[in-house]
């Protein structure tokens, strides 16, 4: 059974290093999942019942009577996946079964100004700056944000202002919530699959029916067998809630081959060795409970990177990285010193400013962002 040794990782359980203090909003409550359309759909229901936790144990903290308060609204955010419907449901249909009433944030112009869209639309154009502060300033209790392709998220955010409307809305106490890109977003970047052809916008669009003449017709996107397999990870920037790289689904292999704890690594050492890594494993979660407190969240009866410690004679327990995620889920640390990588197992329950900290370096942007932005909306 392959080890951390492959990768050239030392491990150690329960410590971390060169953590700042004061690097973290007091504010910010959440559940970060390493899968968006996985996590928030798994059928214990174990995300679900984390994100309504922490929308109870806000209200009690406010004086709210159990069960009063009216139901929680959910502000769902499904940019990464161009506001299809059907990733709303997988996301946030437990919530609405639960109770909540769910209203989706449409902002991705596409689906009313060409002659495609992914799938039938809620809405017949996006939402004004007006709603957007009405329900992220004041009514969301819970904000969800899909997973799919990051860098066409947190540009469009950019673009609309919502980035600072959701900082806005971690202040004031709202649960953030979300898998994958869902969980990117809150670092200050992370290692991305928004290269993956999939992702794209041209990918996603099909046609309008036929009385939609008049609008743009964009050209076919059908990739390529090789396409689909030689795509490569990328840092994209997200909103800098937390710092640290985050990546998701730390111990899965996707279409391109290559897994992604291995090419985090990589990443990590040879262009952004500054920063602290945050590896979610893809049944994982890290619930961030407000006043600077973090817990890491395993779904049951799933499998991830992470095996039991083993005691080896004159050494502490250490726990061993499976590729084969064959293990538990769980979080990682890693960290990149004079090229060294240490990957790190963090306490269960801590101290948000003893598992993330500042980047020790300058953030650079990853130079291929730009041809990619190209790739996806450039045809626009």
């Amino acid at each position: 059974k392959a080890t951390v040794s492959v990768l050239n990782w030392d491990i150690h359980v329960g410590t971390t290093r060169g953590s700042m203090r004061g690097a973290v909003p007091r504010s910010l409550r959440g559940v970060f999942v390493g899968s968006g359309g996985d996590g928030l759909n798994e059928p214990s229901g174990t995300v679900t019942k984390a994100i309504l936790g922490l929308v109870e144990a806000k209200r009690a903290a406010e004086g709210v009577v159990l069960g009063a308060g009216g139901p929680p609204i959910v502000a769902y955010i499904g940019t990464a996946t161009y506001d299809r419907a059907g990733p709303k449901t997988r996301q946030t249909g437990q919530l609405a079964d639960a109770g909540c009433r769910v209203e989706q944030v449409f902002l991705v112009e596409e689906l009313f100004t060409s002659a495609q869209r992914p799938d039938a639309a809620e809405a017949t154009g996006v939402a004004s700056d007006a709603y957007l502060r009405d329900l992220l300033l004041t009514r969301a209790d819970v904000v969800v944000v899909s997973g799919g392709n990051t860098l066409y998220a947190t540009d469009t955010w950019k673009r609309r202002g919502v980035d600072a409307l959701l900082r806005a809305a971690m202040e004031r106490g709202a649960v953030l919530a979300g898998g994958s890109a869902g969980a990117i977003w809150i670092f200050e970047g992370g290692h991305s699959d928004s290269g993956d052809p999939t992702s794209f916008l041209r990918h996603e669009l099909t046609p309008l029916p036929a009385s939609s003449e008049g609008r743009r017709a964009f050209p076919p996107f059908t990739p390529t067998d090789a396409a689909r397999k030689a795509w490569a990870y990328l840092r994209v920037p997200g909103l800098a809630f937390l710092p640290g790289l985050c990546c998701p689904h730390f111990d899965r292999v996707q279409s391109n081959g290559v897994l992604r704890a291995e090419d985090f690594e990589e990443m990590l050492r040879s262009r952004f060795s500054g920063e602290r890594g945050v590896g979610i494993d893809h049944w994982a979660a890290l619930v961030v409970a407000g006043e600077g407190r973090y817990s890491v969240l395993r779904i049951p009866d799933k499998t991830g990177s992470q095996l039991p410690p083993l005691l080896h004679p004159g050494s502490d327990d250490r726990a061993r990285f499976s590729p084969g995620a064959d293990g538990r889920p769980g979080v990682w640390l890693l960290d990149v010193d004079d090229g060294a990588a240490r990957l790190t197992v963090p306490p269960d329950e801590g101290d948000l400013d003893d598992l993330v900290r500042e980047c020790r370096g300058s953030l650079v942007e990853d130079n291929r962002i730009a041809a990619l932005r190209a790739v996806n909306v450039g045809f626009l």
